[in-house]
């Protein structure tokens, strides 16, 4: 926007002996377009495993399979480019069952964006395909690793292979070992269940075995809702939920669970990362805990980002935050707007 302002120049040479002119300009001052910062976009929200605690793996998305298109992801990156820092590659879904994938992460790359990617490492073919993440253009590679056997392994990631998964890494370390790309960071992820807590030293030592950057000990979020699904949430959290109290994000009173802690009226990833959080299907939804699809502030293929991040649902959302977190329904259920949550712990390797 240009704002041209005419001036009598002679009117204001006779006058300016008698008068110290002081023009304001403040009216010219365009306010700053308020944007995100981070973006999490989800090329598929389909995926090769079926996960008893991921919503992807029990069907409970509330919306049909889609990939979202080379094009329509590119539409995108056209219009943060030097605006956002960083992308996460990922959301619902297994990201490498897109053919497109590195694609996407190349062009995001060329626009001087950082790009990571989290996956459960199945679907990396050998050493030629490990070479192409690593020169893709990708920063930051997270690979899922929930046990340090096949049988503890598999009593999660139903339909995966432990051995296939242990390979997968080996081939990304070695790729990059000798690649000149020597800062892709490699890091290791685990959820820490009852099934696998007993392993937490032998996977952090596995991990740093094969080379990786880092070991990634993630709080189990169990996807039930706790006040809508009360015996469904009891049926999972009893089984899975780690006996380490630490690595809880409810507390069990009186038989029935409850968030652990109080909600502080904040939400990090809209405040502090300004993150927006794009689903296949162009929808943005505030975060990764609005599983169902619940809360959507609008679609990137029908509106620009700036219009959605600024339009007047979602900032009566942001604002409801920060006035009272606890009347939405979403943030009651999500342990990360609490004081107190589970302390997910990053080893560097």
């Amino acid at each position: 926007m240009f704002v041209v302002i005419y001036f009598n120049f002679n009117n204001i040479r006779h006058y300016k002996k008698q008068y110290q002119m002081k023009i304001n300009y403040s009216f010219l001052k365009i306010k700053k377009e308020d944007f995100p910062k981070n973006l999490t976009i989800e090329p598929t929200n389909t995926c090769n495993l079926n996960c008893p605690l991921c919503p992807t793996g029990l069907n409970s998305l509330n919306r049909d399979n889609k990939n979202m298109s080379l094009k329509e992801y590119k539409s995108i990156i056209d219009q943060v480019k030097d605006k956002v820092d960083n992308i996460t590659l990922y959301l619902f879904g297994e990201p490498f069952m897109h053919k497109e994938v590195l694609d996407m992460a190349r062009y995001s790359s060329d626009a001087g964006i950082n790009v990571s990617i989290s996956t459960n490492g199945t679907l990396i073919k050998g050493e030629d395909h490990a070479e192409q993440i690593i020169n893709s253009g990708i920063s930051l590679i997270s690979i899922s690793l929930d046990g340090v056997q096949n049988n503890t392994y598999n009593l999660y990631r139903i339909g995966g292979d432990f051995e296939k998964v242990l390979n997968s890494i080996k081939f990304l370390v070695k790729a990059r070992n000798k690649s000149k790309n020597k800062n892709v960071r490699i890091i290791v992820q685990t959820v820490v269940m009852k099934q696998n807590e007993h392993q937490r030293d032998s996977l952090r030592k596995t991990s740093k075995d094969l080379g990786v950057d880092g070991f990634y000990e993630k709080n189990l979020i169990i996807p039930a809702n706790i006040e809508t699904e009360p015996d469904k949430f009891k049926e999972m959290a009893d089984n899975y939920l780690p006996n380490d109290i630490n690595m809880r994000s409810y507390d069990l009173k009186d038989g029935q669970y409850v968030m652990a802690g109080n909600i502080h009226n904040n939400c990090g990833f809209l405040f502090n990362q300004k993150m927006m959080t794009i689903c296949s299907n162009g929808n943005v939804i505030p975060c990764c805990h609005d599983n169902k699809s619940d809360y959507i502030m609008g679609n990137v293929f029908e509106e620009t980002l700036s219009q959605i991040w600024n339009n007047k649902k979602f900032k009566k959302y942001k604002k409801a935050i920060k006035k009272d977190q606890s009347s939405i329904a979403l943030c009651r259920t999500c342990p990360n707007a609490r004081e107190k949550t589970a302390k997910s712990c990053y080893y560097e390797l």
